[in-house]
């Protein structure tokens, strides 16, 4: 699945045409390469059939350090009280959120059928907010256009690591509406939304076209799409649609309560370490102000140039349709006939 013709091609595009290689080889924007913005919102636009703007998206080097961009630029271990993960949970994650400061406060949500134990930890949340004492030290002070959080919520929403699991739009809003009371960041973990497939009969197994003539180990299938009506609105759609929250009223700023963590990785390869983060217009120059982006220039900027130049052309959808998903879904439908259960719906 690794689409190295379609990278090479790019690349040679951007670097043949000054008004790409330029821009693309300098420092860039805080918030990353504005033509990249500007086509992930439009992309995700057609996709959900809402109005993203680029304003709404700070490029990142990929879904976890951007992630841990997030952490360090709202979030401080004397104001953020804890850090509540629904379990089971991608594991590796803990890590990020330790080398933050939250070793000993990351609190396990339980998962349910419908994505997570709302009763739970409404009550949890409640709990901590009670017992919570203020810090014995000033803390430090929030840099530019950011605040601290009093918790972070990390969930997977759609197609959870490890479960699989999707949480119900009733479950979304009421979650959205949970972080929005305890003035909590719902860090949400996008990055399996554009990559779902509708499930195949069991007789149904496709087999892939002819071999790519530039590269051999690329297949392609039949193109595939998202199956209807499983573009359910990410929560941080959900919490912008709200408005500012009392919290965001008090701090002078609409930095909202959800955000959107995504990530080419699944969808280019993990080497490519480019990703995006949807969120708040406050809350997206918040994260480019993060001292590292200031210092060091936009993250992934000549990659970001270069899934550009995929996007703009529609070889990277292209890409999804007639090689990811279908080739996932076959993989699926093989391994439920290994252990012989059904692949269709």
């Amino acid at each position: 699945m690794l689409p190295s013709h379609l990278l090479s091609e790019a690349a040679v595009k951007t670097l043949k045409d000054p008004s790409k290689y330029l821009p693309a080889l300098q420092y860039g924007d805080d918030a990353g390469y504005e033509p990249l913005r500007k086509e992930i919102a439009s992309w995700i636009s057609n996709v959900d059939g809402r109005a993203h703007l680029p304003e709404h998206i700070c490029v990142t080097a990929g879904a976890c350090l951007g992630m841990a961009s997030v952490l360090q630029s709202f979030t401080d271990p004397s104001i953020t009280r804890a850090v509540w993960i629904v379990a089971p949970a991608y594991h590796l994650s803990f890590g990020m959120f330790k080398d933050a400061g939250f070793e000993n406060r990351l609190m396990s949500v339980p998962e349910e059928t419908d994505g997570i134990d709302l009763e739970w930890l409404g009550i949890q949340l409640a709990m901590c907010d009670e017992g919570h004492s203020q810090p014995e030290l000033d803390p430090r002070k929030p840099g530019s256009g950011r605040k601290f959080y009093r918790h972070v919520i990390y969930t997977v929403p759609t197609c959870a690591n490890p479960s699989g699991r999707t949480m119900s739009l009733s479950t979304r809003s009421r979650l959205v509406a949970l972080a929005r009371k305890h003035d909590a960041l719902i860090i949400c973990d996008d990055v399996y939304d554009l990559l779902q497939w509708p499930l195949l009969p069991n007789s149904l197994l496709p087999e892939p076209l002819p071999a790519c003539p530039e590269n051999e180990n690329y297949k392609v299938y039949p193109p595939v799409q998202l199956p209807e009506n499983t573009a359910l609105p990410r929560l941080s759609d959900l919490d912008l649609d709200l408005g500012p929250s009392a919290h965001d009223v008090q701090n002078g700023n609409h930095s909202g309560h959800a955000i959107s963590n995504n990530s080419f990785s699944k969808i280019l390869g993990p080497g490519v370490r480019t990703g995006w983060v949807q969120g708040t217009p406050a809350f997206i120059h918040g994260l480019s102000q993060t001292g590292s982006t200031v210092s060091g220039g936009a993250p992934s900027q000549f990659a970001s140039a270069i899934v550009h130049e995929l996007l703009q052309s529609g070889r990277l959808e292209e890409h999804i349709a007639r090689c990811v998903r279908p080739g996932l879904q076959r993989r699926h439908a093989i391994l439920a006939r290994a252990v012989g259960t059904s692949a269709a719906i």
